[in-house]
């Protein structure tokens, strides 16, 4: 008798974490395709760098650069 509670208890707790496992993954996945790039955005974009803002003068420049090209800043 104990084992047979052992056992159904044992396959509850896995059913609850498979489902709250399966959901938030699905959710992630979701979120995800919201958060990416449309065909459009992607071809214009493609090509570009990454850019930062100096903290100095406020302009924004390539992120492989070591230093601001507008102020020297590093």
């Amino acid at each position: 008798m104990h084992i047979a509670l052992l056992i159904i208890g044992g396959l509850l707790i896995y059913y609850f974490i498979y489902h709250i496992v399966k959901n938030a993954v699905r959710d992630g996945v979701n979120e995800a395709r919201k958060m990416s790039y449309t065909d459009e955005n992607y071809k214009k974009n493609r090509h570009r760098i990454s850019q930062k803002i100096c903290p100095k003068c406020g302009k924004t420049y390539d992120i492989d650069y070591p230093k601001c090209p507008h102020c020297g800043n590093r």
